[in-house]
């Protein structure tokens, strides 16, 4: 009996002993967070071949397609793994989804080009001219303000505040909605203003938000008088 006690003690005493030192050693969080990063990448890899293979879909509505999307986005989206894998999935696609939508959009009227998201593929009758349409703008702020470079969203707004968007009636004024004459940018009600607080928020640019700013004010007097509650 003192032989198997002093076995267990000693046993016991080897088990703390091993605790403590593993205790000391500190995870190596660079190592870590490295093997994510490869791990996300090539799930988001894996992701885009399989969604280039979908049959019966647009190529794109603009330069962004199977054969350069995957280049494009991984310059610029942040990169996301989650343990549920639908989740990452999801996440994947609706990245792959924004970049079949990015057009650039020539303004006859000030000869300039405009990067804008469209929300169905061509030119609907209910989108503005340049094929974006302004409900889904909102949410479409909210994401596109996580690309890298901010010249897309950037570019995206000042359509809408101060572009073709803000000085042009929309099309179907007297056949939708309703018979109230207004610019394209306010077809449809969405929190652009506050969309682009959010994407400042990432992106910071003094210059860019002094200049926008009477461009905000005008835009929100448009809403407060044409449409009273």
């Amino acid at each position: 009996m003192n032989e198997k006690r002093i076995i267990y003690l000693l046993l016991i005493l080897l088990a703390l002993f091993s605790i403590n030192a593993n205790a000391d050693k500190k995870p190596d969080y660079n190592k870590v967070l490295s093997a994510l990063k490869k791990q996300a990448q090539e799930t988001f890899s894996e992701d885009i071949r399989e969604f280039n293979s979908y049959k019966h879909r647009p190529a794109s509505d603009g330069s962004i397609n199977a054969s350069n999307v995957e280049c494009f986005l991984k310059d610029q989206i942040p990169w996301f793994l989650s343990s549920n894998e639908d989740f990452t999935e999801v996440y994947n696609y609706r990245w792959w989804m924004i970049s079949k939508h990015y057009r650039i959009w020539f303004d006859k009227q000030d000869g300039k080009s405009y990067n804008v998201f469209t929300e169905f593929y061509g030119w609907p009758a209910h989108a503005s001219i340049s094929g974006a349409i302004p409900c889904p703008a909102g949410h479409q702020f909210y994401d596109l303000r996580w690309i890298r470079n901010p010249k897309y969203l950037q570019s995206f707004i000042d359509f809408y505040m101060k572009g073709y968007a803000s000085k042009n009636n929309q099309r179907e004024n007297r056949a939708f909605h309703s018979n109230i004459s207004r610019p394209e940018s306010h077809h449809y009600s969405s929190w652009m203003i506050n969309g682009t607080e959010a994407f400042l928020k990432v992106h910071p640019n003094q210059m860019w938000r002094d200049e926008l700013l009477p461009y905000l004010e005008k835009h929100q007097k448009v809403w407060d008088d044409k449409f009273t509650i």
